[in-house]
């Protein structure tokens, strides 16, 4: 017989990271960069890297969009119909596998859970790392208690002490401050909680943007530099060479330098620009000598370094000077196997911590759920085709109703038969039998 016992042990935080124990003895991680020294200081700098930097923004939207963006649904799975179609009525998703006759359109959008409004918060979660959810349920047709949403509760809401752990390493709940001022506690029975690349008991998690912070603080600096680059020679630097002054006393000479010194640095270009100076002097603009440094193919090395963080290189061949279409297809294809496992982990919060939850206030913990999940990302549409055709050609796959509407829906073609299921021996509209007649 297996001996019940408590944990002894915790997780503990990933390796690289600070070990500082909070209140109670809880490890929490501290960046060995002081910059990044605490998760409420790594809030602003993330921030600060998405909301500056071109780069970055397009890349931050690279990752969120096709998640966002991809065909969600409700998967019945061992669950009742009628459990799935309140699920799916709640979270506003359809029924995989349902046609179009027999998913339920709602009359009005207002006040209906918006799921993409949702998605692009629990996107978030990759640039800061993790974030949080409340839940907010009401009564509903039936005397059901249903979704009414789930609020989000940025980062930067938080309180310093925001996070409460467990000694086991478990969450336990979170600490917000309020608009008045005033901090709250929200237990973790009513959080949905999404932590991004999560290593023990960090739940801060991991932002997409750490390993490309100094990548970001270099080619800041470069930019910088290039622009005082501009500012300074990019017309050149006004000298003026005086005539021969060696009759002059030490203090007239000095008088002199003095004024050419003021011509040079009041000159401004301009339509009626222009100086006057004595004979034998003269006015040059001058550039810089030597070989100067390639700051724009450094500001491109760390764009490069940024889109490859993601395993978006492919973002990158634009402006490399070679690269080629087969490599470009491959990248694309790292990426969406990348898009794809992040998506798979959001459907299982989803589900664990949401459609399950629904499930337990109405029905109790013994009634099978749905699950949540979506569409292949970046389904390669030529490779499925040309596999199906191989496939039927050697009898091992069938043409049937559901796997022809699969098909349909990944192409984006319009349901055959209506989307209804036809009746049995009917292959197409215009035949009455699936025989040979």
């Amino acid at each position: 017989m297996v001996k019940v016992a408590e944990e002894i042990g915790n997780a503990g935080v990933p390796v690289g990271y600070q070990t500082v124990f909070g209140p109670g003895g809880i490890p929490t991680a501290e960046d060995h960069v002081p910059e990044l020294a605490s998760w409420w200081q790594r809030i602003k700098v993330w921030d600060q890297m998405w909301r500056s930097d071109s780069r970055i923004a397009a890349t931050v939207r690279a990752v969120q969009q096709p998640i966002i963006g991809a065909r969600w649904h409700v998967r019945q799975g061992n669950a009742s119909e009628e459990v799935t179609g309140f699920i799916a009525d709640q979270l506003n998703l359809p029924v995989l596998g349902q046609s179009e006759q027999e998913q339920v359109t709602p009359d009005r959008v207002r006040h209906r859970f918006n799921w993409p409004a949702f998605m692009r918060h629990v996107t978030l979660s990759m640039v800061y790392g993790f974030m949080v959810f409340e839940q907010v349920y009401q009564p509903v047709a039936g005397g059901r208690v249903g979704l009414k949403k789930l609020a989000p509760r940025l980062p930067h809401t938080l309180t310093t002490d925001g996070l409460i752990v467990a000694e086991d390493g478990g969450l336990v709940g979170v600490r917000q401050r309020t608009p008045g001022g005033v901090s709250v506690e929200i237990p973790v029975d009513r959080l949905v909680v999404f932590v991004f690349d999560q290593i023990g008991a960090n739940w801060t998690g991991r932002s997409l943007l750490r390993p490309v912070f100094g990548d970001w603080k270099l080619k800041r600096h470069a930019l910088e530099t290039n622009a005082v680059f501009i500012d300074r020679n990019g017309a050149g630097v006004p000298v003026v060479i005086g005539p021969d002054m060696s009759m002059l006393e030490p203090d007239d000479q000095r008088e002199a330098m003095r004024e050419y010194q003021e011509i040079a640095e009041n000159y401004r270009a301009g339509d009626m620009a222009g100086v006057a100076l004595p004979y034998g002097a003269q006015l040059q603009f001058r550039g810089v000598y030597g070989t100067q440094a390639d700051l724009l193919g450094t500001v491109r090395y760390h764009d490069a370094e940024i889109a490859a963080s993601v395993l978006a290189h492919f973002a990158s061949l634009a402006t490399a000077r070679n690269g080629s279409r087969a490599l470009g297809g491959t990248l694309v294809e790292l990426f969406n196997d990348s898009l794809n496992a992040t998506a798979a982990e959001f459907a299982n919060v989803v589900t664990a911590h949401v459609v399950e939850d629904l499930v337990d206030l109405n029905w109790g913990p013994s009634e099978p759920a749905p699950s949540v999940g979506c569409d292949e990302i970046g389904l390669n549409l030529d490779a499925l085709v040309g596999l199906m055709g191989q496939l039927h050609g050697a009898e091992l796959l069938r043409a049937d109703w559901e796997t022809e509407e699969w098909v349909r829906r990944q192409a984006g073609l319009p349901p055959k038969f209506g989307g209804t299921p036809p009746p049995p021996g009917v292959t197409s509209p215009n035949s009455p039998s699936g025989g040979d007649g």
